[in-house]
């Protein structure tokens, strides 16, 4: 009997420090953003800090204890907040406005499997689509297999991480505009699409990855913020609808992520179900699959989502591709 309280109070005591966790971080979170590593990376991983919600379920099933149920609803509250809005199903846009359809798509520049890239980018039918770290043989093989359906290519590649592409079925027409040297993996492309007369900015964009030492984390993470706040800069000065597509390597609880949201528009956010990971767990023994969300169409207010969902993966990528559809408003 004595062991059974024991136990019971053992149980409570972990669903309190655990609920002092969650409402220690949301705090942290939002007056801190990534401020320290293990902060960091409790923003990366944010959605997976709700998954003991089963754990207190379960509890408070068991022992039928007020003060477990207490915790369970205040983390419910907290994670029904932050992410509740993904798992709601969204109507689609009902418009007679023509829409356009984009793709971003990081090809991971160590796989040279040009015959799934192309399978990839021919299913998903987009009008635009933005690729990063694409090396010559991958570029090679679409400027030759694709260049019927996307007569308007620009293939910049790289054996290494920085490789870049935009494939168009319209006409596309560069923005006089020199990036900083921040971009180690990427320098984006800015480009002017004639959508049947209307212009739209579309950017093709490579945030640099986060350093795996604690100790270099913060410049990284000084570094994406202000790749972020280049390419807002640059939506700003255009003043024509624009299309921010890429690999932020951020998840939603990152500051990056926030900063671009503070002026763009997430298409999974308005149109989007689940999670919509995009990015492959670095663990292949554990689930699941698919870790985080990282990579992103962006809009602004001036246009609109209809359809958003991940796309065809290629089978060999560290990311998925994500499409999606949008009209002028």
């Amino acid at each position: 009997m004595q062991t059974t309280k024991n136990s019971a109070y053992t149980i409570i005591r972990i669903n309190i420090a655990y609920t002092t966790g969650i409402l220690l971080w949301v705090p942290l979170q939002i007056f801190f953003g990534d401020r320290w590593w293990l902060l960091y990376i409790a923003n990366t991983l944010a959605i997976y800090l709700f998954l003991p919600l089963i754990g207190q379920l379960l509890s408070g099933l068991w022992l039928r204890q007020k003060t477990i149920w207490i915790c369970f609803g205040t983390v419910l509250l907290i994670g029904g907040y932050y992410f509740g809005a993904l798992f709601l199903p969204k109507s689609h846009n009902q418009t007679s406005a023509k829409s356009i359809t984009v793709m971003t798509s990081n090809v991971l520049k160590t796989k040279e499997n040009a015959d799934a890239v192309i399978a990839s980018i021919k299913k998903a039918n987009a009008d635009v689509v933005a690729i990063q770290e694409l090396n010559p043989v991958i570029a090679k093989s679409i400027q030759e297999e694709l260049i019927a359906e996307y007569p308007y290519q620009i293939l910049e590649p790289s054996p290494s991480y920085d490789g870049m592409g935009l494939l168009s079925k319209y006409p596309l027409s560069p923005e006089d505009v020199v990036f900083s040297e921040n971009w180690l993996v990427g320098i984006p492309q800015a480009y002017e699409l004639d959508f049947d007369g209307e212009k739209i900015l579309v950017i093709n964009f490579h945030a640099i990855p986060p350093y795996e030492s604690p100790e270099y984390f913060k410049l990284a993470n000084n570094i994406r913020n202000d790749q972020v706040e280049e390419l807002l800069s640059l939506i700003r000065k255009q003043e024509i609808p624009a299309i921010a597509l890429g690999d932020l390597n951020a998840t939603e609880k990152n500051e990056a992520y926030q900063l671009m949201t503070s002026q763009m528009f997430d298409t999974w956010r308005e149109k989007g179900l689940g999670l919509g990971n995009t990015r492959i767990n670095l663990v292949d023994y554990l689930p699941p699959k698919w870790l985080v969300r990282i990579d992103y169409v962006f809009h602004s207010q001036e246009l609109e989502t209809n359809t958003v969902e991940i796309g065809p993966w290629d089978g060999h990528s560290d990311h998925r591709p994500v499409v999606a559809e949008l009209t002028l408003k």
